[in-house]
């Protein structure tokens, strides 16, 4: 289990953390929840896409991030070029 503490600063309407993506592994969904005053876990919103809940005996709301990272394009084969005619 990864454990990160990341403050959150305000940017308008919205509170933001940021950690580098290198951080996370793309083949593997992160599963969180936020924690408040570093005492209380904040249960996420009914409506959030990225609601999931764990398994097992109790079922607790968790939220899910899933990095897809940009695969490197294959490398070009040289464009042949048209034919000219004159």
């Amino acid at each position: 289990m990864m454990r990160w503490t990341s403050s959150m600063a305000r940017s308008g309407e919205y509170w933001v953390a940021t950690r580098p993506i290198a951080e996370f592994e793309s083949s593997r969904p992160l599963q969180f929840k936020f924690v408040i005053n570093g005492r209380y876990w904040a249960e996420p919103p009914p409506d959030a896409l990225n609601r999931a809940f764990t398994t097992g005996d109790t079922k607790l709301a968790i939220l899910v991030l899933q990095i897809d990272r940009p695969v490197s394009p294959p490398e070009a084969a040289p464009h042949a070029q048209p034919p000219v005619h004159r």
